[in-house]
């Protein structure tokens, strides 16, 4: 919405808002959304932010799976910066795997 891409560009600033990439994608069972930086916008420090059904989450795969995305564009080392929102059926996803539920166990890795 809006609202939350004028929140993100006021906490990110203007410098990394101005090399982020939206991306929308919405098919019957998922909806994703959110930014990815283009790809000389990327340092060696993780800076992917990932919200699962609105839940701040970390997950090892889904931060993988953006950085294989890029393929070739980034060198070995960078980390792209994301902020992705992710919509799934509640019933997907185990969030009760960690004490703070900052991980999610995905049910159906397929």
């Amino acid at each position: 919405t809006a609202k939350r891409t004028e929140r993100i560009f006021s906490v990110v600033g203007s410098a990394i808002g101005s090399q982020l990439l939206p991306l929308s994608y919405e098919d019957s069972y998922l909806k994703l959304d959110g930014f990815i930086a283009r790809p000389h916008a990327t340092s060696g420090s993780v800076k992917s932010y990932l919200f699962i059904n609105g839940r701040k989450i970390s997950d090892h795969l889904v931060a993988q799976a953006v950085k294989d995305a890029y393929g070739t564009l980034l060198e070995q080392a960078a980390t792209p910066f994301s902020i992705l929102f992710l919509t799934l059926p509640p019933e997907t996803i185990d969030v009760n795997i960690h004490p703070k539920k900052e991980t999610v166990l995905f049910l159906h890795k397929e």
